[in-house]
């Protein structure tokens, strides 16, 4: 079975006529013995092996290569976006925390100074005790 490939698939340089004109075999069926260049021998080859192949395995390759690194670019920004929202949620928390502690250390400076100011009331009634 041979499909044409999609233009934007086939080569960002190349014409829509000749992208149009690409032609790849779809992957075989289960019950089929039919190789397929998407996933055979074709996938990952090397700059060397490149270099043997017809013109036309060779723009199926590199299609296959831009379809990956879409892919992969695709998934990478996807857990940029997953930890850029992990970090913005623990920044906020954070920032409540530290509003909260904040709150709570205000309230024990004032404490500590009302409980320093009955203390000197305090000291010289005491002293003459001791």
């Amino acid at each position: 079975q041979l499909i044409k490939a999609e233009p934007h698939l086939a080569t960002d340089n190349a014409t829509e006529s000749e992208a149009a004109s690409l032609t790849v075999r779809r992957a075989p069926s289960m019950f089929s013995d039919e190789p397929c260049l998407l996933d055979g021998a074709l996938s990952r080859t090397t700059a060397v092996a490149a270099k043997r192949m017809s013109p036309k395995e060779r723009e199926i390759v590199l299609a296959n290569r831009k379809i990956r690194n879409r892919e992969s670019a695709r998934r990478s920004r996807a857990k940029k976006d997953i930890a850029l929202r992990d970090l913005t949620d623990r920044k906020l928390t954070l920032e409540r925390t530290v509003c909260s502690q904040s709150e709570v250390l205000a309230h024990l400076l004032s404490e500590n100074m009302e409980l320093q100011e009955a203390c000197a009331h305090l000291r010289p009634t005491a002293a003459p005790m001791l």
